[in-house]
């Protein structure tokens, strides 16, 4: 049996081979995050990955009218002057149970979309 992926799939179930959706272009996120998430309700809500060092990353979260319920942002940091891809940290505030929702973290033209997210 291999080892989980990025997607918490292992091997032989239903969703061996599932695309690995952490990433799109230069942009990436934790592979915590995907459809289906619930988020910690009330409380501050971390979303974090890498992208370019010095880029701003942005994350918004929308409800099924595209309403923009929660927006926040950050700059990948750097440690060194050859550092191409940095970590990056983005703090949306706290929310009460809700949802669904569609959190979307972008940075140029790059983007990921992550659909039915509940706050619970």
């Amino acid at each position: 049996m291999s080892a989980p992926g990025a997607s918490g799939v292992t091997g032989g179930g239903p969703l061996a081979g599932a695309a690995d959706r952490t990433h799109n272009g230069l942009l990436h996120v934790a592979a915590v995050f995907s459809d289906h998430m619930v988020l910690q309700r009330e409380t501050p809500i971390a979303v974090f990955g890498t992208a370019p060092a010095g880029e701003r990353v942005v994350i918004d979260l929308t409800d099924a009218q595209g309403v923009t319920v929660a927006q926040t942002m950050a700059t990948a940091q750097t440690g060194g002057e050859h550092e191409t891809e940095a970590p990056w940290l983005a703090i949306l505030p706290s929310l009460p149970a809700s949802g669904p929702y569609t959190m979307r973290v972008s940075h140029e033209t790059d983007r990921l979309d992550f659909t039915d997210v509940m706050i619970g």
